[in-house]
């Protein structure tokens, strides 16, 4: 017969067993909360972290928000926002000012977390007078992409002047400018942005074709479905190596690209594969640029890219439209449920609409 001293004490065992099964349920909705990741783009053309009151700003601003992830251009034409042994500094901050390793702790006590954001393959605008001492077209203008007649990227052909992904000096220094910026800070991720062809004009470079045609066979012309899916191999190996050789440096920063939002024109005329980085796990995440204004169309994209992975998160602009449409859009992302957004870009965004963030999304808490 057990003595009702033991009964007392097992019903307590089991009471206590309940309890702490019951808890993670209780809090799951603050996990789900915590872990939806809520960004913002910082770019380098306007202000944002080119002082340490600019950077006091950007802090308060996207904390008391309800944000939780800062991406930061620190490398916008092969110019560096940090200490680099490799790329020239950028003119416009400075001396003896490191944009990033200002950033950095003050982000983290607030709990923001710093993705260092690189454009990958411009080189230049092309709209420069003179390139600094030490640019990569200074020391390598042959490694400028063209086209199928030979012609070399100029001013006013687009987007600035990309190097070619076709060639392996190109993803070496890539590669190299990746870890050197991973091992020295303490960054959250590396962010990719233009990890892509200008347009499937481009990639002609001698090298290229030459690599190409011995690997297959046969020159882009006669077999251009080829030419393209090397071109576009190009591009993920890059991305697969990055991955790799970050890790390497910084165990657990995590690799995210920015892409166009439409996948077919993607992964047919910017000889982007995203869909593949992911499957893979060769980026942790990627942010479709979406920003577009008609609600129907924003709603299409934001639902077919989300369906197919859960590391798809949503950019949304906010520089092309009024402030309120840029929150219902990010009120619709928020009733799908989706795992993450990212604002384009902080210097467009007014007072109303961070006003507007912090009481329509996130009011309670999001």
């Amino acid at each position: 017969m057990v003595k009702p001293k033991s009964l007392f004490k097992f019903a307590l065992g089991v009471f206590a067993v309940l309890v702490s099964l019951m808890l993670p349920l209780r809090c799951w909705p603050e996990k789900e909360r915590a872990l939806q990741f809520r960004g913002v783009w910082v770019n380098a053309w306007g202000r944002g972290f080119k002082s340490p009151d600019e950077i006091d700003k950007l802090v308060e601003t996207a904390a008391s928000a309800g944000l939780n992830a800062l991406l930061v251009q620190v490398r916008k034409r092969a110019d560096a926002y940090y200490n680099s042994s490799i790329e020239p500094r950028a003119s416009e901050i400075p001396e003896g000012f490191d944009p990033l390793a200002e950033l950095i702790p003050k982000a983290h006590r607030l709990g923001l977390e710093v993705h260092a954001w690189l454009v990958v393959y411009p080189a230049a605008t092309g709209a420069e007078k003179s390139l600094p001492d030490g640019h990569i077209l200074r020391q390598h203008p042959e490694w400028l992409t063209r086209d199928a007649d030979g012609n070399t990227m100029r001013r006013g052909d687009g987007e600035g002047l990309f190097l070619d992904p076709g060639l392996p000096e190109v993803q070496d220094y890539i590669v190299s400018v990746a870890v050197e910026l991973a091992s020295r800070y303490d960054v959250d991720g590396i962010h990719l942005d233009y990890i892509r062809y200008p347009s499937r004009r481009w990639g002609y470079h001698p090298e290229s074709v030459r690599r190409f045609t011995e690997e297959t066979g046969c020159t882009p012309g006669e077999n251009p479905v080829a030419w393209d899916n090397w071109r576009r191999q190009q591009v993920t190996l890059l991305v697969a190596r990055l991955k790799r050789e970050i890790t390497k440096v910084r165990p657990g920063v995590k690799l995210s690209a920015a892409v166009f939002a439409d996948q077919s024109d993607a992964f047919k005329n910017r000889l982007q594969d995203w869909q593949t980085w992911l499957q893979h796990g060769w980026v942790d995440f990627v942010v479709p640029m979406n920003y577009v204004s008609n609600r129907s169309l924003f709603a299409s994209r934001s639902r077919q890219a989300y369906s197919r992975s859960r590391n798809v998160y949503m950019g949304v602009g906010v520089w092309n439209k009024p402030s309120d449409v840029a929150v219902s859009q990010l009120e619709f992302l928020k009733s799908m449920g989706v795992p993450g957004f990212v604002i384009y870009h902080y210097a467009a965004a007014d007072e109303a609409f961070w006003k507007a963030l912090k009481a329509k999304v996130f009011a309670h808490g999001g």
